[in-house]
């Protein structure tokens, strides 16, 4: 939300390059942010799901259905907002519609067979429709999209860290707490590095609290 008034200002200024620098810039923000968690909860779910006792296991693919759902959904950044930022509401209403007319059809035509599952289903091509509806739409009238540079560094940061990683332990290992817990710190030893060496294309000093940390490390460091 934060980047609303910055959208507003560009695309009052005519100033579409600057739109599509900064749409990508926060969409790669959100990847990092975001992907991490939806990565973890797609490997680690039935395992998380367990805690709470066997029966809950049954939603362990729900879990995974939606995880990686909603890792096309943040991929593709603030759409939504990008789209209504340029006057176009009735666009996003529309949008919106067509997602619970979805929903709800998917929904009719799977939870009686499927159950759970269906209804996971049903969200996640509501999900796709709320997002890769406007995001077709900005690209052809609007002509930004989130796809650059920092956004694919990214997207390739946070599945090497919290995915590949992962699963690569885990079929090695297997699923005991302790290789699980070396995983996730070793996958976030990985991001961060990661961060810190990408910092220049994913433009982490714009981020507030970053130059002040960065400062005090090299005080520090002096």
């Amino acid at each position: 939300m934060a980047a609303q008034p910055q959208f507003t200002h560009l695309f009052a200024i005519g100033d579409r390059r600057g739109v599509n620098a900064v749409y990508q810039v926060t969409t790669a923000w959100l990847i990092v942010l975001t992907w991490p968690l939806y990565l973890l909860a797609a490997v680690y779910g039935p395992a998380v799901l367990g805690v709470f006792g066997h029966s809950y296991r049954a939603g362990s693919t729900v879990m995974v259905i939606l995880g990686l759902t909603m890792l096309m959904a943040t991929g593709c950044g603030q759409v939504d907002m990008v789209l209504t930022t340029t006057g176009r509401t009735s666009w996003s209403l529309l949008n919106g519609l067509l997602a619970v007319t979805v929903n709800v059809r998917v929904d009719l035509a799977l939870i009686p067979r499927y159950g759970i599952e269906g209804a996971a289903i049903g969200w996640a091509a509501a999900i796709a429709i709320t997002n890769l509806v406007p995001l077709a739409q900005v690209a052809k009238v609007v002509r930004v999209h989130p796809f650059g540079r920092g956004t694919l560094i990214a997207c390739l940061l946070t599945t090497i860290s919290f995915g590949v990683i992962p699963l690569g332990i885990r079929w090695l290992a297997g699923d005991q707490a302790i290789a699980s817990a070396l995983a996730v710190a070793a996958g976030a030893a990985v991001l961060a590095a990661g961060l810190w060496w990408f910092r220049e294309p994913l433009q982490l000093a714009v981020l507030p609290g970053f130059p002040a940390a960065r400062h005090r490390g090299q005080h520090r460091a002096d």
